[in-house]
């Protein structure tokens, strides 16, 4: 199913707010932001009336603090080495330099991205392989949350297991995880693998060049009787080319629901309160 939504913040809609589109859940998203400053904003300048001292103003948004792509990279590469520093090893493991072919990259697996960060060390361990595993889940990092796991060998003996732990996503990355691979050397001595990964976020805007007609989304407009066609959205204005939304609250949305691919007709609309935008 796809999903078109419209915003208004404070008071009504602006010509110079533009829309933009985000891909949620297989689904088109359409935001149209309005501005209490942008609205009123020749209200301000009004007089109130003869022998009056009243005045009206308006406070406007306060700007996000600025982000930059090699910023997001350089907390991302903090997060990976913090992740691999606080890992926690079996007595008597001895670091190795390199891993055995088994451990040749992260036990879990990773995403291939070229934002991926990734920084690993091995150890060797006197312990059999199930045993290492033992502990290592009875050693669960405090605020990470376990994620996956997975396991490899030849006929029907395993020779690796892996888990991910997994901590909170933010603003710079994303995919943040300590994982821990083992892996059978032999009887009662195993190799370990840890590393720090996460994936940074460009937060640098990327021009739409797909071919196709565009839409607007409004709250007055309604929603088009059709998405035939439509690969995305368009507005005049250029305070967007920097940010996804602009700096005002949304007071009031529009939710337009599409059956499946591009080329159906609309099912149903639905009006939004402020609760419901984080869960629409």
């Amino acid at each position: 199913m796809r999903r078109r939504f419209a915003w208004v913040c404070g008071g009504g809609q602006h010509p110079r707010v533009p829309a933009r589109c985000r891909h949620v859940r297989g689904g088109v998203v359409v935001a149209a932001i309005f501005g209490v400053g942008l609205v009123c904003g020749a209200c301000a300048s009004s007089p109130a009336g003869p022998g009056s001292s009243s005045s009206t103003r308006i406070t406007q948004p306060a700007r996000a603090t600025p982000v930059s792509a090699a910023g997001n990279k350089s907390r991302a590469e903090a997060e990976a080495a913090r992740l691999l520093a606080e890992v926690q090893l079996p007595a008597g493991a001895v670091e190795i330099a390199t891993p055995p072919a088994a451990l040749s990259g992260p036990s879990v697996g990773v995403p291939s991205m070229s934002s991926l960060i990734d920084k690993a060390r091995f150890w060797r361990v006197s312990m059999s392989l199930d045993a290492a595993v033992a502990w290592i889940r009875a050693h669960r990092p405090a605020g990470l949350t376990l994620g996956a796991s997975a396991s490899g060998g030849t006929g029907h003996r395993v020779e690796t297991r892996g888990i991910a732990f997994a901590d909170r996503d933010t603003a710079a990355w994303q995919y943040a995880q300590r994982q821990i691979g083992v892996a059978w050397l032999g009887a009662d001595v195993s190799a370990i693998r840890a590393d720090g990964v996460a994936l940074w976020i460009d937060p640098r805007p990327m021009k739409d060049t797909r071919t196709g007609s565009r839409t607007r989304v409004t709250v007055t407009d309604g929603c088009a009787s059709t998405d035939r066609g439509i690969v995305g959205v368009s507005n005049p204005a250029t305070d967007l080319a920097e940010r996804l939304l602009p700096a005002a609250s949304p007071t009031a949305g529009l939710l337009c629901h599409y059956a499946g691919p591009n080329g159906n007709v609309l099912i149903s609309v639905s009006a939004l309160t402020v609760r419901e935008f984080g869960t629409a």
